[in-house]
């Protein structure tokens, strides 16, 4: 099973991740059912790409909204082709997250 998402603090967003399955909150039922039926050290959290705004600004040379409208349409783009590698389905889970 893959949960692929957008963070700008991967740190900070594993955190509410997993606060959210151990309190079995999680918005995500299908990972929450997961969590709840396996331990946690079978479980790995990994940075599949990293984008940065500052490089991507040099590559392209927007500004402003232009490059913010940009940028995100990029980020989007980068996670379904992340998705499509690992065959996940896209729906949306109650954040608007994207899960298999």
């Amino acid at each position: 099973y893959y949960y692929i998402g957008l963070t700008v603090d991967f740190a900070q967003r594993i955190s509410q991740h997993l606060t959210q399955l151990k309190i079995r909150k999680h918005s995500s039922k299908k990972l929450q059912s997961l969590w709840d039926i396996t331990s946690p050290e079978q479980w790995i959290f990994e940075i599949l790409e990293h984008i940065s705004k500052t490089n991507f600004k040099a590559i392209c040379g927007l500004k402003g909204k232009s490059l913010d409208t940009s940028y995100r349409k990029h980020l989007l783009m980068r996670e379904k082709a992340h998705m499509k590698v690992h065959s996940i389905n896209y729906a949306l889970n109650a954040d608007n997250k994207n899960f298999s």
